[in-house]
């Protein structure tokens, strides 16, 4: 991985956001996040990000020249990966450990992250991300599907509503019991937080619970 970014400028963050659907991930994605983001790529596999906003790149080979090319002319990005191949997207995680300073969104990361496998390339991201200034927004409906590297690593844990038994269970075992049962007694677009309260400030959130590490 290129670990040519300054010692100052390493620090990154990596946010998790659990909730089962059409109780507001996406929203809090699109309304919170991204507009405080200046280079973001979205791994946009269910095509649920359309906007004039955030350009729709379909290929590797278009994502590759597009990327040096804003690296060269040092242009800002919002883009949106929807590819035809699923395999591509795993050779985007290997063809972006060669850029540095964006923020990777994954949706559904379970993906590329369950509970038996992460990709490898990934899992670097993850684990060494800082020294390349690359920060991580991953998503999932069910939390017990997902790879532990992801929660372990992660600066702040949202979660929306949770009703599965596997689910909460997961989340009392990371976070607690306490945060487990708020998520059940949710409503829609409520959420709470458990991590970095300057995650918290950062992008103006606001939990109905919160709790820091």
């Amino acid at each position: 991985m290129n670990t040519l970014v300054n010692e100052k400028d390493k620090k990154n963050f990596i946010i998790t956001v659990f909730g089962n659907k059409g109780y507001g991930k996406s929203y809090l994605i699109k309304k919170f996040f991204i507009p405080k983001m200046k280079n973001v790529i979205i791994f946009d596999t269910l095509d649920e990000y359309d906007s004039k906003k955030i350009l729709k790149i379909d290929n590797v080979e278009t994502l590759v020249n597009f990327l040096y090319k804003c690296n060269r002319n040092n242009v800002k990005y919002k883009i949106r990966l929807c590819y035809t191949n699923f395999d591509d997207y795993e050779l985007t995680f290997k063809v972006l450990r060669y850029f540095q300073k964006f923020t990777l969104i994954l949706d559904e990361i379970y993906q590329f992250a369950n509970s038996r496998y992460i990709d490898s390339n990934l899992n670097d991201f993850f684990n060494l991300g800082r020294h390349s200034g690359i920060n991580i927004v991953a998503m999932s409906r069910r939390p017990f599907q997902i790879n532990r590297m992801v929660t372990s690593q992660s600066d702040l844990i949202i979660c929306f509503k949770l009703k599965e038994t596997r689910d909460l269970k997961y989340i009392s075992d990371f976070a607690t019991e306490t945060i487990a049962e708020q998520t059940q007694a949710l409503d829609y677009y409520e959420f709470t937080a458990y991590g970095d309260k300057r995650l918290i400030d950062k992008f103006e959130i606001e939990p109905k619970y919160f709790e820091q590490f």
